[in-house]
């Protein structure tokens, strides 16, 4: 799978689902450095079909999320869950702000509910303290990806695996999840 095709289709579909028309740049014929419009204001911009990825996973990720919530799944230990202080929700507080602050339209998922008294959604799948067998384990016997049919999965997992064992180890834990 190419990252790169993943990462051109995703930005394509935020900015398309965050404003209402998009233009890619052509050939690089563009307005003069001293006419650029100021950052804070946009241009009006268009998308040409031509300009969409061909891949079958660009595409598959632009049709079939149709401007309709990014389902993002926050995956991992407590930095996920928010601990420490889990009324702010750790990483996902500021996150949750930056897509709101781009309209982009966005649902956390997953079973554990963290930082209800700063974010608009606390759902995630963060659970302090695992390391990555449980994670592992868990994707298999609860059918967290099933029962959300998440777009994107954030994952962080390996810190408590670092900190309790050896390195050796811990990248074989991350191999064997698949």
């Amino acid at each position: 799978m190419n990252r790169a095709i993943i990462s051109i289709a995703l930005m394509i579909f935020l900015t398309a689902c965050a404003q209402s028309m998009i233009q890619i740049p052509m050939g690089g014929t563009g307005p003069e450095p001293h006419s650029l419009p100021s950052p804070t204001v946009p241009p009006p911009m268009r998308v040409e079909p031509s300009a969409l990825p061909t891949s079958p996973v660009a595409a598959t990720i632009v049709s079939s999320t149709s401007c309709r919530p990014i389902r993002i799944m926050p995956m991992g230990d407590s930095i996920t869950y928010g601990e420490g202080i889990p009324s702010y929700g750790g990483y996902r507080n500021l996150l949750g702000a930056l897509l709101e602050s781009k309209g982009i339209q966005f649902d956390f998922v997953g079973s554990q509910k963290s930082g209800e008294e700063s974010l608009t959604d606390p759902d995630n799948e963060g659970h302090p303290g695992w390391r990555i067998h449980n994670l592992r384990e868990a994707i298999a016997a609860e059918g967290w990806l099933e029962t959300y049919q998440p777009d994107i999965i954030l994952l962080h997992i390996g810190s408590n695996d670092l900190r309790d064992s050896n390195q050796v180890y811990t990248v074989d834990q991350f191999r064997r999840l698949d």
